[in-house]
Order: structure tokens, then C-alpha cells, then sequence
């Protein structure tokens, strides 16, 4: 090749770095990411739609979920400690598989009163909802629990979407392939 064929193509990728740099730079300061815990209050607005709850309800379920984020802390933090050491043992070139059945039995054990609070916290939540709110509570839940959105609702929605507009998406698919039928 010749000098300037390189000396342009060094240009050009000179810019292409660049531009790639002030556009990763511009979204890292002017458009921060949202650390907070913002889709709680979601979850309280969504229930309180979809449950028709009154304010005192909303209240109690509030007191209820903020004492349960309470309690599970400390469990939260010794689960991501022992997954941590988990992985560490993981990379170790000679490791026993008891010592490795041992810390999957202790994470284990952890995970269970995880999920001991969160059934609780359920059970607490339907003795202040009345009957028709408890039936829809459990399809929320169930939906949650054993429906597509299941390991998603931890994170952020996929593509930014709400539950409830994917929902409708699904409901407006399943319709018009209906129509076409």
C-alpha cells in the first residue's frame, strides 16, 4: 500500500475512535444511569391500578415490602459473598467436590430464607387485601413466578418495556392473528 493510502485510512480511523469516544462520553455524563431503585414505586403504582387499592392498603403493603427489603439484606449481601467465594473456589486448579457440595448447601440454604421472607411478606400482603383483590394479587404473582416475566421482573424490562405494555402487544398479536385467521 501506499503512504497515502495508510496516512488515509489513519485518518479515518482516527476519527472513527474519535466520534465513537465523545458519543460514549456525552451518554456517560448527560445521561446518567439511574442507580435508584425507581421501579418499586412502579410496582406500587401497577399494583394499586391493577388492584384497585385504597391509600391505607397501599400504606400497609408499602410498610410490609420496605420491612421485608429490611430483613432480606443481610441475606441478600451473604448470598452474593458466597456466590463470590463460590466462583473463587471454582477457579482453583485442584478442589474438592465436598467442599464445593458444601458451599452450593450453604447458598442453598440461604436462598431458601430468601424465599421464606418473600412467601410471608406474600402471605402478610393478602390478609390486608379483600377477596377479589387476593384473586387478582395471585395472578400477578403467579405470572411473575411462573410466567415469561419470571427472572426479568429483577431487572430492567427488556427494551425499556413495561409488563404491561408487553401484555398488550401480546394480546394485540394474538388478536389480529385472529382477525386473519
Amino acid at each position: 500500500m501506499s503512504k497515502k493510502t495508510i496516512s488515509w485510512l489513519l485518518i479515518i480511523s482516527l476519527l472513527i475512535n474519535i466520534s465513537a469516544i465523545f458519543t460514549f462520553s456525552y451518554y456517560r455524563w448527560f445521561h446518567p444511569q439511574k442507580t435508584d431503585r425507581s421501579y418499586r414505586g412502579k410496582h406500587k403504582s401497577y399494583l394499586q391500578k391493577k388492584l384497585d387499592c385504597t391509600k391505607e392498603q397501599m400504606e400497609e403493603m408499602s410498610k410490609l415490602r420496605d420491612k421485608l427489603f429490611e430483613e432480606m439484606k443481610p441475606y441478600r449481601d451473604q448470598l452474593h459473598q458466597q456466590r463470590e467465594t463460590l466462583i473463587e473456589v471454582l477457579k482453583q486448579d485442584s478442589v474438592s467436590n465436598e467442599k464445593i457440595e458444601e458451599m452450593v448447601d450453604s447458598l442453598t440454604q440461604t436462598e431458601k430464607r430468601i424465599h421464606k421472607l418473600a412467601i410471608s411478606n406474600l402471605i402478610k400482603y393478602r390478609s390486608i387485601l379483600n377477596p377479589e383483590q387476593r384473586e387478582k394479587f395471585l395472578k400477578i404473582m403467579t405470572r411473575r413466578i411462573f410466567g415469561p416475566d419470571s427472572r426479568k421482573m429483577h431487572f430492567k424490562k427488556h427494551n425499556g418495556e413495561k409488563a404491561e405494555q408487553r401484555e398488550e402487544k401480546a394480546d394485540s398479536t394474538k388478536s389480529s392473528s385472529t382477525k386473519l385467521n
